[in-house]
């Protein structure tokens, strides 16, 4: 299942009903549908219901779910649809350490890390804990980090590539789906605006420096 749904396609959900678990697959509601679900949430009436069915392939199974029921499947669905700050700040975080020049150099390669020994020196992410030196210490993108930078860059490669397919498209004036900005899922507007926003800023950063 990919984490970072920058296409409508379906996704798995298990779903609770009468004691069995079911499941059930649903699309990454667009920004149009979340903006219905917001302003119908407090409501609990049939058009949240009919909002929610409209992104389930099984539309049958949530008229057996009680109102606690639909209210976690709403907010499940919500939290896979919907990018967090968290995961915004660690694109833009991962972003910056894979830009800079510190971290550019074929050292800072984990084949050559591993080549030269140098996995426990530099504290690598990939070896246990008791393992890794506990003085190392190294600035890069804009933080300290107490293990391997590289790490990080590695560990988040599926949120970049993510953010990196939606900005594809963005730079080309194209949509995944069709229709407009409000047809298109959350993640795809997201990461494509905010890596639009880290390139536009890195390129004016490297002006400046010349």
């Amino acid at each position: 299942m990919n984490k970072y749904p920058i296409y409508k396609a379906k996704y798995p959900i298990k779903i609770k009903n009468n004691m069995l678990t079911d499941i059930c697959f649903y699309s990454a509601l667009t920004k149009r549908e979340i903006n219905d679900l917001f302003s119908l949430y407090t409501s609990k009436n049939t058009q949240m219901l009919y909002t929610l069915k409209t992104s389930l392939s099984d539309e049958k199974i949530i008229d057996y779910l009680s109102d606690k029921e639909v209210e976690t499947l709403y907010k499940e669905i919500l939290s896979i649809s919907i990018p967090t700050k968290e995961q915004l700040d660690t694109f833009k975080s991962v972003f910056t350490l894979s830009n800079d020049e510190n971290l550019q150099s074929e050292t800072w390669s984990c084949d050559v890390c591993k080549e030269r020994g140098l996995q426990e020196s530099r504290a690598c992410g990939f070896i246990t804990e008791e393992k890794r030196d506990k003085g190392f210490k190294i600035y890069a993108g804009g933080e300290i980090h107490m293990i391997c930078p590289i790490y990080k860059i590695m560990k988040y490669s599926d949120l970049m590539n993510a953010g990196y397919e939606a900005y594809k498209y963005y730079r080309k004036g194209l949509m995944p789906e069709f229709g407009g900005s409000y047809d298109q899922t959350m993640w795809f507007l997201e990461l494509s605006i905010l890596l639009d926003n880290l390139i536009k800023k890195a390129q004016a950063d490297a002006m400046k420096k010349d």
